[in-house]
């Protein structure tokens, strides 16, 4: 289950929305929000910051939000008692997986290509099965269709405990995150395990 979420107090409660009252913790960087393409992925996804020049409200309340762990049955300010559970995996990162990994094997396929554009229908609430070519995604070279995997894993899987390892694992991470260095990308190596093996490195930044 999920945990962590806020608490809102009177006589300021009444100006948060009710998305975010009780359960704001899970906050959206503004530029995230603003990058998040329109639709109802986004509406389902993402509370907007609409409370504005108030200096009285709490620091908390005054940027975007997730909706994706919102639990309508707390919404009276019933802070750390969500009753959602945190997602592992589900099908639609099953679908990218399988998508990239065709990708690599063989380049985009129509099994690839079919993989992420029924993630992006269902972002747009269209028929799955049905293809949308103002929606599909056609016509991509390798290279291309990896980041267009990667860039809908964004999308698709926020705030599920994807998006470090996928910027990691595509040497992405570093670029992404100006404040990260070598550090934050590997653990170290245990020294017990460098003093045994004179051919292993210590990873960078340690």
């Amino acid at each position: 289950r999920l945990y962590g979420f806020l608490t809102r107090s009177a006589p300021l409660e009444e100006e948060v929305p009710a998305e975010v009252r009780g359960q704001s913790a899970w906050a959206a960087e503004q530029g995230f929000f603003d990058a998040f393409p329109e639709g109802y992925r986004k509406e389902v996804s993402l509370v907007p910051r609409v409370v504005t020049g108030a200096d009285t409200l709490p620091l908390d309340a005054n940027f975007p939000h997730t909706r994706k762990y919102f639990d309508a049955t707390k919404i009276d300010a019933d802070g750390d008692n969500n009753a959602n559970n945190y997602n592992i995996i589900r099908y639609a990162d099953i679908l990218l997986i399988f998508a990239e990994a065709e990708n690599e094997i063989s380049g985009p396929t129509a099994a690839a290509y079919d993989a992420i554009n029924q993630i992006r229908r269902r972002a747009q609430q269209q028929d799955i099965s049905t293809p949308d070519p103002t929606i599909d995604l056609a016509g991509l070279s390798a290279d291309e269709f990896r980041d267009a995997v990667i860039e809908e894993r964004r999308w698709e899987l926020a705030y599920e405990g994807h998006r470090r390892w996928d910027l990691v694992r595509t040497g992405k991470y570093l670029a992404a995150v100006p404040s990260a260095t070598a550090r934050n990308v590997l653990f170290p190596i245990p020294q017990r395990e460098i003093d045994l093996n004179s051919s292993l490195r210590q990873n960078d930044g340690y």
